[in-house]
């Protein structure tokens, strides 16, 4: 038996949430894309094609053939090691492959063939998996499980940066500007301030959070070698994350007391140096929140939140019993219902949101993606 589930991603612009591992190129150069507003489903994906295949065998049914794209980042990559598989996504951002039917010496023939295609920068490799960039910034995903003899093949396409200005308005402008201003904003709004900067060091980036600390703060602070998070006595947040080729990813969040004033956000805020004069604000912008997260919005993500820690539960359960005679079934009916919740959330528009909805929203969003992350590991 065999399922067939397309999904819809949904808010990839978002680019805000909780902190994630920002990883990129070397100073200069293109560095690679997170999309951390795209994971929920990404994650999702995965675990669909992780059950559903082994439903499948279970089921009787076997691998299907592959189709192995002519276009898209697909083409970066050297030909699959089978015949068989599934191709989940394949655009210009984003390829996601399952591979069935590869014997451990194949997947490591594959490991050998993608980096004669380029992907030798910043290696991380072990027996069942492998992690790479290109010198341009593409950033290349292999897990291999020996017990199905599984590939999973996730490529990222880099992401373009920019010289940007520093905010003086908005959340942003009480945090010190950061060593390096190269990078990407994706979001520049009243309540929210989210960038990935490149450009630093280990030892800058412990600098930069030092001085945050230094400009106040130090309320509820948690820091480590490639991380730090904190508040100031005013209420804002500051998430900073360090990983791999100088790439700092910085998330600043406003009170929440200052966020209900916000009339809206920005996405892909532009990232020109060049200054710009004040804009008169726009007529039809969201209105202000003034009562704290609607009841009708909250229950809708609620719900939502709910059905991805049963999904999360499920897949636990799973994992530790595979053969379980009731998997087909509650499956299918998991399957059923994220339809539904999909249905309903493809109707949101975050653009449009009150500042407390899309607080909320952030929040409820971030936890589903830790959540799902946990599972994926």
């Amino acid at each position: 038996m065999r399922f067939e589930l397309t999904i819809k991603l949904t808010n990839c612009r978002l680019g805000i949430g909780v902190p994630v591992e920002w990883e990129a190129a070397s100073t200069g150069k293109k560095s690679p894309r997170k999309r951390r507003g795209c994971l929920i489903a990404i994650a999702v994906i995965i675990l669909i094609a992780i059950v559903g295949g082994a439903i499948s065998r279970c089921s009787g049914g076997g691998s299907e053939d592959l189709q192995w794209p002519s276009s898209g980042l697909a083409q970066l990559l050297p030909d699959p090691p089978s015949t068989k598989g599934t191709v989940l996504i394949n655009d210009e951002d984003q390829l996601s492959v399952h591979i069935d039917e590869v014997s451990a010496d194949a997947y490591e023939a594959y490991v050998q063939e993608c980096q004669d295609k380029g992907f030798t920068v910043d290696i991380e490799s072990e027996s069942d998996s492998f992690d790479g960039f290109t010198e341009e910034g593409e950033h290349l995903s292999l897990s291999y499980y020996s017990s199905s003899e599984r590939l999973n093949i996730d490529l990222e396409a880099a992401l373009e940066m920019a010289d940007f200005a520093w905010p003086t308005v908005g959340p942003a402008a009480s945090v010190p500007v950061p060593p390096s201003t190269h990078g990407s904003v994706t979001v520049n709004s009243g309540s929210q301030f989210t960038a990935t900067v490149d450009g630093l060091t280990a030892e800058s980036f412990n600098a930069y959070a030092d001085t945050c600390m230094g400009a106040g703060f130090t309320v509820d602070y948690d820091k480590g070698d490639d991380y730090f998070h904190a508040d100031n006595a005013a209420g804002v947040h500051v998430s900073l994350m360090w990983k791999r080729f100088g790439m700092m990813g910085i998330s600043i969040s406003a009170s929440m007391e200052d966020a209900s004033t916000d009339t809206g956000s920005t996405d892909q805020a532009d990232t020109s140096a060049e200054p710009t004069t004040a804009e008169t604000p726009a007529t039809d912008a969201a209105p202000a929140d003034t009562g704290g997260v609607s009841p009708d919005f909250k229950a809708t993500m609620d719900s939502y939140e709910a059905f991805f820690s049963e999904y999360a539960d499920f897949m636990v359960a799973y994992q530790a019993n595979a053969s379980s005679p009731e998997l087909l079934a509650q499956y299918a009916d998991m399957m059923a219902r994220y339809a539904d919740m999909t249905q309903s959330m493809d109707s949101i528009d975050e653009n449009n949101l009150s500042a407390a909805d899309y607080a909320y929203y952030i929040e409820v969003t971030g936890r589903i993606t830790a959540k799902l992350a946990s599972v994926t590991q």
